[in-house]
This record gives C-alpha cells, structure tokens and sequence, in this order.
C-alpha cells in the first residue's frame, strides 16, 4: 500500500473510499513531493575500493566556503606496501547529493602524503598542512616531513613546500602540521608537533612566504622536559598567540600549558605556565574568543578521560578552566574539535564510552557538547566542576586620546567604591605599568610617562578583569 493511499484512507481490497476535500489532497501531495525531495539526500557515500580512508586526525579540514562543502582527508590502501598513501580532496553540494569535484593529491619522491589542516586564505585558494613521509634507514622506517601546498577551488595545484624534518633518526619521526595561520605581513604560520618521537618531544613553528610559499624559517620548541604539541592564532597587534603542552616532569605524563607570544620571526616575547597540575591533559587548538580573549580545548587522563576547556587573556592570565564528562564523571570522553558560534557559545564535537550504563563498554559514541563563553553549560556548570560566577564587564573610555601622558577614564555608570588595579600594556604583550586607585566616583585621573605608543589599559579589581580599551600615547 503506498504512502498516497495510507493518507487517503483507500483500501484496495474492499475499494472502501474516504471522501476529502480537493485542498486536503493538495495539502497532502505537497507533503508527499516535499518527503520525496528530502529523500536520501542527506547521506552521501565516498568510498574507494580497498582502502582505509582516514578522517579522524584532520580536525581542521572539513570547510564550508562560497556555498560549497570542501572537505580533505587521508587514504591508505589495504594489503600493499608499495602504494602510495594519499590525499583526497573533494568538493560537495552543502545537501550532500553529490560530489562537485574530487582529487587524489601524491606528491613525486614520497612513499606518502598526509593532511591535518586547512585554510582559504582568499576566495579562490585554499591551503593544507600535514606530512610527507619518506623511508630511511636500513628497516625503511618512515620520516615524516613538513608539507604545505597550495590549490585553487578546481584542486589545481599551485605550489608545494616541504621541510625537511632533518633528523637521522631510524624511527618513525618528524613535524606533521596541524595549524595553519595566515597572518598580516604577508607570511604562513604552520604549528604542530611530530607523528611520533622519543622523549623529550617537541613543538615546532614554521613560517612561509604567503605568495611562492618558500621557506621562511622553521624552529623546534622543547621546553624543560619535552612539548607535547603546539597550536597559533593571530592575535590584533601583528604577533601570535600559541599554547603548547608542556612536560613538568622527566618521561612523565604531567603537563601544564604554556601560553605566549611569539613574533613573526619565530622569538617568543613573553610565556606563562597556566593549568592544573600534575594531569595528563592535551589542548588541541587554539582561537580568538569575540571578546579579545582565547580559548584551548582537548582532553585529559586520570582514571578516565575527560573533555578539558580554558580560557586565557591576552596578558596570559588564565580566566578559567573547566573538566568536562558526558553524563558521569570518569565516563570516558574525548574531545576533538571546537568552534566559537556567532552568540559566543562553544561546540565541542568529539567521543564518550558509557563504562556506566551500557552493557558493552567498548562502544564508542559519538558526544556534541555545549558551553557558554564562561564554560557552563545550559544548566549552569553542570558538568562536574566546581561553578564559576561570572564577573561583570565594564565599560569605559580614555580622554584624551591621544594623549600626551595625563588622562582620564570615564565610566558610563556609577562604579562601587574601592580599590582598583590599572595594568598597562604594550603591543609585545608587556607589562610596562601597574598601579592601584582608589574610585569613588565615574572616573579616574591618570598620569604616565610611558615612551610614545600604542598601549592597551587594563582594569581589575581583585585580580579579575573588568575592561579593557586601546590607548595612544604622543
């Protein structure tokens, strides 16, 4: 009986009849043709015989761009050792009928190719970083160099660079890029951290010429006792920001983050250790938050696994970090991406094994996860940590400015009486001032004999940040 006849009340065996009225059937016609529209169009299938195709380490390659789908991944073939491993790029409608345009990326004199991350870095190109593995030593085990290439929206290829991981290491090694930054001054920022490496790992940075992609420099991080991984992202005064995990201890599983600023030359400027101690925890990324801020997220070890959140400001001043479990804690729950929405929520996407409630505990879910812009979710920080009360912007602004030293800070509103603190910073993240004042009214008198510059002014009060705005000293 079909969908049709269910709906009219028809049935063939007794031709026993319903009567409805002509704008019903049309109602219902619209209803049947809308069901067939929607109709496997929301599933798409991309396979390749006798291959393993590999998603799940490109977190940054699924992108949506002038009304199409651009998604990279890896391909490994089954059963043979002499292929060569691979890159697929495809273009697909956004309602996932079918594909636009699809690539298979090798790259001649290696016996593979790998991505990690994208970026358009205009309307018509776009970029990808990874590896490009090569065999050395006497067992053929794989190096792993640098790659960053190039295409434009058809998948032509316009250039490729490779760094040479320059190691004579006989084990599987070398940087694999996870990060891409297109920064103001005409250069490429790669970050990322090796495929796999003795202790004490590294972090690396690698910039490149935005136009020809040639080489620019390339530098190895290892901190005290080893860097497990490092993740950039512009920041407003032409620097980067990056977080790296750091080993606090020899051959451990310890780590802390380490927060800085690092210029377009590859010097770090200013860094900070923030974190709890003595986890196990890796951040995966790193963003700019809307409201100047920057956020990490990734995943930490105890008894279990656990989804991880901070936030930090611009000073390097850690704001909060939240632990994050699906339903209980010690469940099992990894996070592996995130995204900033346009109303200053986070998402999280990753995975989570009920050890709890389900009875085959080797199932793996897959876990969207929710938070504010303070790490709660919608229920208030139910999510096994302890609640963090949220702290109250204020605005205010500077007169002059420009200034020649002397100026003012007004606020819109009446402020609580109290001591407050006012930081001033420079555009290499320093703190070049720090004094406490007392308020009692709508506006502050200030005076500094800072060189001339651009400054950012901080307020606090009980070493929370209040506001901040921009200040031009002539």
């Amino acid at each position: 009986m079909s969908l049709l006849t269910k709906k009219l009340g028809i049935d063939l065996g007794t031709t026993k009849v319903k009567v409805c009225s002509f704008e019903h059937l049309i109602q219902m016609k619209k209803e049947l043709n809308r069901a067939q529209d929607n109709m496997d169009i929301d599933t798409l299938n991309l396979a390749f015989n006798d291959t393993v195709t590999g998603i799940e380490n490109c977190v940054e390659c699924l992108k949506i761009h002038k009304g199409q789908l651009y998604n990279s991944y890896n391909n490994f073939p089954n059963n043979s050792a002499s292929d060569t491993t691979t890159i697929v790029l495809s273009k697909i409608h956004l309602d996932l009928r079918d594909t636009v345009r699809t690539k298979v990326f090798t790259l001649d004199g290696y016996k593979g190719v790998g991505v990690e991350a994208s970026y358009f870095d205009s309307d018509t190109t776009f970029l990808i970083s990874g590896f490009a593995a090569r065999f050395v030593g006497l067992n053929l085990q794989y190096e792993y160099d640098l790659l960053l290439a190039k295409f434009d929206t058809n998948f032509n290829l316009i250039w490729s660079t490779i760094v040479d991981a320059n190691t004579q290491s006989i084990i599987p090694f070398g940087p694999v890029g996870g990060n891409i930054v297109l920064d103001n001054y005409g250069g490429i920022l790669v970050s990322g951290s090796p495929y796999v490496e003795p202790f004490p790992k590294m972090g690396f940075a690698a910039r490149f010429d935005a136009k020809t992609g040639a080489s620019l420099w390339y530098k190895e991080f290892k901190g005290n006792y080893g860097v497990a991984g490092m993740y950039c992202t512009n920041r407003d005064d032409g620097n980067y920001q990056f977080i790296q995990n750091w080993y606090t201890k020899p051959s451990s599983s310890a780590i802390r983050f380490n927060i800085g600023i690092m210029d377009t030359l590859g010097n770090i400027i200013s860094q900070k250790l923030i974190g709890d101690k003595n986890r196990n925890q890796f951040c995966l990324g790193i963003l700019q938050t809307f409201d100047g801020n920057y956020y990490a997220a990734g995943t930490g070890k105890t008894a279990g696994a656990y989804g991880i959140g901070l936030k930090f400001s611009p000073q390097l001043d850690s704001l909060w970090q939240g632990y994050y479990w699906h339903d209980d804690p010690w469940e099992w729950c990894w996070i592996a991406t995130f995204r900033q929405k346009p109303d200053s929520n986070f998402i999280h996407v990753g995975s989570h094994i009920d050890h709890f409630n389900n009875p085959a505990p080797s199932k793996l879910y897959s876990w969207l996860l929710e938070t504010d812009n303070h790490g709660c979710d919608t229920s208030g920080c139910n999510l096994g940590r302890e609640d963090l009360q949220e702290i109250k912007r204020i605005e205010f602004s500077i007169y002059p400015n420009p200034s020649h030293g002397a100026f003012q800070i007004k606020f819109q509103d009446q402020q609580s009486q109290g001591y407050y603190q006012l930081e001033i910073w420079d555009m290499l993240g320093r703190k070049v001032s720090e004094e406490a004042y007392w308020l009692e009214g709508m506006r502050l008198e200030v005076s500094t004999d800072l060189p001339i510059g651009v400054y950012n002014v901080i307020l606090l009060k009980n070493g929370n940040l209040l506001g901040s705005e921009k200040l031009v000293l002539e």
